[in-house]
């Protein structure tokens, strides 16, 4: 594990052992919270040809993806904008080992979504159609 990725870690259990991790509400539907680190973030073609983006999620004792979902170019464009500006990346290289919280809506359900540290931005994967929310 590079320093960055165990700094990472640390931050995010820290994150977990403050008992910070109270669900989230967002447009009426409850998010179970689980302190994690982005540890792969994947932009390229999958065997048929179809451009796909995605993120992969460590946690304490797991790991889980979003679903590599086929990205037209404009909804490429805003989900890497949006995964930039809700994990505060200047770039897509520097997405491994940066702590998030993922969002679920059972603890053991799929990631279906992930916010900044401090639960200002959120973003939820929808069906394909990724969505940045920016909370007050």
């Amino acid at each position: 594990m590079s320093a960055s990725t165990s700094t990472a870690v640390s931050r995010a259990n820290s994150v977990s052992s403050a008992n910070t991790l109270d669900p989230i509400e967002i447009e009426g539907e409850t998010y179970e919270v689980e302190a994690a680190t982005i540890e792969r973030a994947y932009i390229g073609y999958e065997d048929h040809g179809f451009l796909i983006a995605h993120l992969l999620f460590a946690g304490k004792s797991w790991g889980q993806g979003e679903p590599p979902t086929t990205r037209s170019p404009e909804d490429l464009d805003r989900y890497l904008r949006s995964v930039l500006s809700v994990t505060g990346a200047r770039s897509w290289n520097e997405l491994p080992g940066i702590p998030v919280l993922t969002l679920r809506r059972s603890i053991l359900g799929p990631v279906e979504g992930f916010a900044r540290i401090d639960r200002q931005r959120i973003m939820l994967f929808k069906g394909g159609r990724s969505e940045a929310i920016l909370q007050d």
